[in-house]
């Protein structure tokens, strides 16, 4: 669910979104998301992400709190369904 950011010679283009076809074509088998960490390059896509596809987000607790932050900005962040673990969770 991450973004990039465009190169120099790339003119209006403000950022870039993953390909999601795959995804799209699994769709019936997707059951979560799993954020490791909160750099753009990992949540930037995030609310994209959201709007395609219905699914529970599993972040740290520092993540899920830079999740949310973008999430509210979006006005998504209470229709997402956001679930807190922390490293060594089975």
């Amino acid at each position: 669910a991450g973004m990039m950011f465009p190169e120099s010679d790339m003119l209006g283009v403000d950022y870039i979104l993953p390909d999601w076809e795959y995804l799209r074509e699994k769709k019936d088998n997707l059951r979560a998301i799993l954020i490791t960490h909160g750099h753009l390059d990992h949540i930037g896509a995030l609310p994209h992400f959201l709007r395609e596809f219905d699914v529970p987000v599993y972040a740290t607790r520092l993540t899920r709190g830079l999740i949310e932050v973008r999430l509210k900005r979006e006005r998504m962040l209470e229709q997402t369904t956001l679930h807190t673990y922390a490293a060594g969770d089975a």
